[in-house]
């Protein structure tokens, strides 16, 4: 489920995020069968560079890049990212069952725009075989606009780097809890990352998502300052807590979607994962703990280690779950 840009065996690439009001960055290595971290690092970034995932300063951007690029002296290496949680479309769909590998991805070529309909043109895509029947083999679509994808490769290629492939963070996210935790795959789990500017909301059943969408939050981005490289809120806190009040509305909004609209009331979301870089992280965890009555999971960081053995802080979670592709 990883769109992939280009065939290059036994590379290990550069895991790179790119947000609104941050960058970050995850070096790995395999050893033993084991994935451990070896450099990570991050660069907020000044409002209005990317704004709701599409770059609007690219030069300012570049810029900015080239400096991150040097300072973790990662210039000429593979790069996988993520794209932009906005422009990611989910579809389930058939095909003939007698289709497979390539053969499936040509016809998903020649259906796109005809009878299987995205709301925008020239779109990179993925999909993952879900099951096959007698007569059709059902599958997830992952698409994308091809033109937002580039504007990040040619970012990337700008710099110097080598872009290998594009995945989503909902799914980078799942492969690490997956990873690390003993996950039933009969639980309907609802995935929550928080970031400053939304929400990834995602449920996955059976080990799949099978719903997938995102919260905004009415964020007063000048109000947030960088003091010893950590986001300080310098408004009023009751504005935050209104902020996040808001969108726990949204949240309770999906599970009862999920439960009633979906499921017609015979399937309900079992448990949270909780993921995600708002300051308030710690918040968080108990207003959802006080208000849903359902396990919360979080990842403990003591389980994704460094080189030297330390752990890292969650808002890494994200660029590892991304590494993680690449060694399944």
């Amino acid at each position: 489920m990883t769109m992939v840009l280009r065939m290059i065996k036994n590379k290990n690439p550069v895991s790179i995020v790119m947000k609104d009001h941050v960058i970050r960055c995850v070096s790995t290595k395999l050893s033993a069968n084991k994935l451990t971290i070896k450099q990570y690092g991050e660069r907020y970034i000044p409002s209005g560079i990317i704004r709701e995932g599409r770059i609007v300063d690219r030069d300012t951007l570049i810029m900015i890049l080239e400096e991150c690029v040097e300072e973790w002296n990662i210039k000429k290496q593979y790069v996988s990212f993520v794209v932009p949680d906005t422009y990611i479309i989910m579809r389930k769909i058939s095909v003939d069952g007698d289709l497979e590998g390539e053969e499936i991805r040509g016809e998903l070529f020649l259906e796109i725009g005809s009878t299987i309909h995205l709301p925008f043109e020239n779109p990179v895509f993925d999909f993952h075989i879900i099951e096959h029947e007698e007569d059709k083999t059902n599958l997830l679509l992952f698409a994308a606009p091809l033109n937002i994808v580039e504007e990040y490769i040619d970012v990337f290629e700008e710099v110097h780097l080598n872009p290998l492939a594009a995945d989503i963070s909902s799914l980078a996210i799942y492969r690490l809890y997956h990873s690390l935790m003993q996950v039933d795959g009969s639980e309907h789990t609802l995935s929550l990352q928080f970031s400053l500017e939304n929400i990834g909301v995602s449920i996955f059943n059976d080990h799949m998502p099978v719903f997938m969408r995102q919260i905004s939050v009415a964020l007063e981005e000048l109000r947030w300052e960088v003091s010893d490289n950590e986001l300080v809120w310098k408004g009023e806190p009751e504005v935050l807590m209104s902020q996040l009040e808001d969108a726990f509305m949204e949240i309770e909004k999906v599970i009862n979607f999920y439960q009633y609209s979906v499921n017609h009331g015979k399937e309900q979301i079992t448990r949270i994962l909780l993921t995600g870089d708002h300051p308030l992280y710690e918040n968080i965890i108990a207003r959802l703990e006080k208000q849903f009555e359902m396990p919360i999971d979080v990842i403990n960081p003591e389980l994704i280690l460094t080189d030297n053995g330390d752990p890292i802080e969650p808002k890494y979670f994200l660029p590892f779950g991304l590494a993680l592709k690449e060694v399944r």
